[in-house]
């Protein structure tokens, strides 16, 4: 299974939860902490776009809340393309 990641403004990453709406609270608590000009990303191929905010809440909420369940459905589709190393023996 790929993983999702919040890239906070100063560059480090953070593994975001499964779970879309635990991955908004995570999310909505790096605003808080100031972080506030990252960005969602992945090593996901099929998902090919990132949503970056801006400093706003409320408008970054709505595109990362449909890009992290766009990510799940993915996810759950069994459609993922894992990531270099993933699951090798």
């Amino acid at each position: 299974m790929s993983k999702s990641y919040y890239m906070r403004d100063d560059h480090s990453f953070l593994l975001l939860p499964v779970d879309a709406e635990l991955a908004l609270d995570v999310i909505y608590h790096e605003f808080e902490q100031g972080f506030s000009y990252g960005m969602l990303c992945t090593k996901n191929s099929n998902l090919n776009r990132v949503v970056h905010a801006e400093g706003n809440w409320e408008d970054f909420r709505h595109e990362a809340k449909q890009w992290l369940n766009e990510f799940m459905a993915i996810q759950t589709s069994g459609d993922d393309c894992r990531e270099s190393g993933e699951g090798a023996e």
